[in-house]
């Protein structure tokens, strides 16, 4: 019911030089659609959550590449 919160921060593509300077810790990162399986950094620096932005280069395999079989 208290939902999620905290900081919102742009990483773009996800690359690692886009998380540099940045708190992503405890952090709701904030990327780009197209930018594959960038999303597991962001995870891996310890993301609350991660929102996908969309964009033109949308499509199923970017999709595809937002899922993972880990429990």
């Amino acid at each position: 019911a208290a939902g999620l919160t905290g900081p919102i921060v742009y990483a773009g593509m996800g690359r690692p030089s886009d998380f540099n300077g940045q708190k992503v810790e405890g952090s709701i990162v904030a990327l780009d659609f197209n930018s594959g399986m960038s999303w597991i950094t962001a995870a891996d620096l310890g993301a609350k959550a991660i929102i996908f932005l969309e964009n033109s280069a949308a499509d199923r395999g970017q999709a595809e590449r937002k899922f993972a079989m880990l429990p």
